[in-house]
């Protein structure tokens, strides 16, 4: 995750809180115009990839939900994380 200058204390707060919500640590290293948040687990990286589908050797690829029969925490905390990172929800009415 790549974070603006401006917000060093968000960086930092994430980075402690994904620590502990997931048990591991997490890296955060100043990269001149941003700061980057990384995490190096082939458990997180396999979660994932079990409820979402995305392109992995892609940097910027869409996120979708592989099925939604998924628990109700789970799509909950996809949806925060969409709306927290700056992303946006879009209801389309010709679209399923």
């Amino acid at each position: 995750m790549h974070f603006g200058r401006q917000a060093p204390q968000y960086a930092v707060h994430l980075q402690n809180t994904f620590g502990c919500f997931v048990g591991k640590r997490f890296y955060l290293r100043d990269e001149g115009p941003t700061y980057t948040l990384r995490i190096c687990s082939k458990s997180i990286y396999y979660y994932f990839h079990k409820h979402l589908a995305f392109d992995a050797t892609t940097k910027h690829s869409a996120v979708q939900l592989i099925s939604l029969a998924i628990t109700r925490e789970l799509k909950i905390g996809f949806l925060r994380g969409l709306v927290d990172t700056g992303s946006s929800v879009t209801f389309c009415a010709d679209r399923n």
